[in-house]
């Protein structure tokens, strides 16, 4: 099945927000598994109407062979649903420069605003979470996660080219479970992409 296809099937089963935004945002969060994404993702979509799309989810739902396919996915669900005025979070991939070159040039291409994450943790709290993945993988199946085994952690680590200074890329750490007050100035960025004029 080709990414149409599969973007066709994707779209004809998504709950999209009802609000819609003045300009539309897609946020791109990245880093290794375990650091937090999807729940960094959670809490801005439960405070703005935000639709998450996730990789890990999309890939367990729908059976997509390889990160590209869904990558594609995103991409295509994306050009439709920007120019709707509806707000996205990419929760997944984008580990290499160009990727998240990618995605910034998508949400410009849309007429959107482009809002990079890179979330982070410490490696023992990394460990921790990726070892409770291991020991509760019906859980991790019902929250649309993968279990990661420290080999393919350690090739996923590989690939992530961590943002340079020229990136305009904002950096949040999970390691403590506290991320409002770090979240509080893009909080503020969103409701002015929400609301203005």
């Amino acid at each position: 099945m080709d990414a149409s296809s599969c973007t066709a099937r994707v779209l004809s089963n998504l709950t999209l927000p009802i609000e819609r935004w003045f300009k539309p945002v897609l946020i791109g969060i990245f880093g290794v598994p375990g650091v937090g994404k999807t729940e960094v993702a959670r809490y801005l979509s439960h405070r703005h109407p935000l639709l998450i799309l996730s990789t890990d989810a999309l890939r367990l739902q729908y059976g997509f062979e390889s990160g590209l396919v869904t990558r594609q996915v995103m991409d295509l669900l994306a050009i439709q649903l920007l120019p709707q005025r509806i707000g996205i979070v990419f929760d997944g991939i984008h580990l290499g420069q160009k990727d998240r070159r990618a995605v910034v040039q998508l949400a410009h291409a849309c007429q959107a605003d482009a809002l990079l994450l890179y979330v982070v943790a410490e490696p023992v709290v990394i460990e921790q979470r990726l070892q409770t993945r291991m020991e509760q993988p019906a859980t991790v199946a019902s929250e649309s996660k993968f279990v990661i085994t420290p080999e393919h952690f350690g090739r996923i680590v590989s690939y992530l080219e961590p943002p340079t200074d020229d990136e305009a890329v904002i950096t949040v750490d999970t390691s403590q479970d506290c991320i409002a007050a770090q979240l509080d100035l893009i909080e503020q960025h969103l409701e002015q992409c929400l609301r203005a004029g």
